[in-house]
C-alpha cells in the first residue's frame, strides 16, 4: 500500500476551534494577538511609527472583522456575503498605512515596508479570524524573512555592488552637520533614519560604504561627542 501524502491536516482543524465556538474565537483572537505582535515587535525595535501595540490592534480588528462576518451568514443565518467585510478592511487598511510613510526633505521616502507590512498582518488577521490558521502562520513566518534577512540582503547591496553600512544614534539631528564634516574624507553616503532608541530628540544615522567599513572611523566616532552609540 502506498503511503498517504495528503495534506488534509493543513486544512482540517478540530471543530472545537474551526467553528465559532467560544474556545474558537478565544483561539481566533489569542493567535491574532501573537501574530500582530511578532510583525509589531520587529518594528518596534527599529523605532517604527507603527511597532507592538498598532499592529497587534489591527491584526485583532481584522480578526473580528472576519468573525463577524463569519457569525451574521453562519450563527444569525442572515443573507448577505460574509467576505464584504474582510474586503472593506483589505482597502481600508490603507488609511492607516499611509500615516506610516515619511517622505523627508532629499524625497527620501521612508515608512513603505512598514505599511506594507501593517497591510499584510491585517490580511494574516483576516486569514486566522475565518479560521485558516496556517496559512497566517505561515504568512508571518515570510514578513519576518522579508523584514530581516532580506532587509539585511538589501542594505548590504547598491548599485548591484555589495556593500557595508553603520548605524550611529546622535543627540539631536542639528549633529548631523557635523558628523557630515568630521566623515567627509570617507566615500560615503549618510541617511537620516528613525532613533532605535525610540528616545524623543535623538538622531538616527546610517552610513553606507561602497567597499568595506574603515577600522580607524569606528574608533573615531566612538570618541565623538554627540555620538550616543554606533552598531
Amino acid at each position: 500500500m502506498s503511503p498517504d501524502f495528503s495534506m488534509d491536516w493543513i486544512v482540517h482543524t478540530p471543530a472545537i476551534i474551526s467553528n465559532l465556538t467560544g474556545v474558537g474565537v478565544l483561539v481566533r483572537l489569542t493567535l491574532a494577538t501573537v501574530v500582530g505582535g511578532i510583525v509589531g515587535w520587529e518594528r518596534g525595535r527599529h523605532g517604527r511609527a507603527a511597532g507592538l501595540r498598532t499592529h497587534i490592534l489591527v491584526c485583532l480588528g481584522a480578526c473580528l472583522a472576519a468573525m463577524v462576518g463569519m457569525y451574521t451568514a453562519t450563527v444569525l443565518g442572515m443573507d448577505g456575503d460574509p467576505n464584504r467585510i474582510a474586503a472593506q478592511v483589505v482597502s481600508g487598511i490603507g488609511f492607516l498605512g499611509v500615516g506610516t510613510i515619511i517622505v523627508g526633505r532629499s524625497s527620501q521616502v521612508t515608512g513603505l515596508t512598514t505599511a506594507a507590512g501593517l497591510w499584510a498582518t491585517a490580511s494574516a488577521g483576516l486569514a486566522i479570524g475565518t479560521g485558516f490558521y496556517w496559512a497566517a502562520i505561515l504568512t508571518t513566518m515570510f514578513i519576518l524573512i522579508a523584514m530581516t534577512f532580506l532587509a539585511r540582503i538589501e542594505r548590504r547591496t547598491k548599485d548591484g555592488r555589495l556593500c557595508e553600512h553603520i548605524y550611529i544614534e546622535l543627540r539631536s539631528v542639528a549633529d548631523v552637520k557635523q558628523l557630515i564634516a568630521d566623515t567627509e574624507q570617507w566615500d560615503r553616503e549618510i541617511d537620516v533614519v528613525p532613533p532605535r532608541s525610540g528616545c524623543s530628540g535623538n538622531a538616527g544615522v546610517e552610513i553606507n560604504f561602497p567597499a568595506h567599513i574603515p577600522a580607524e572611523l569606528l574608533s573615531q566616532l566612538e570618541q565623538l561627542d554627540y555620538v550616543l552609540f554606533v552598531l
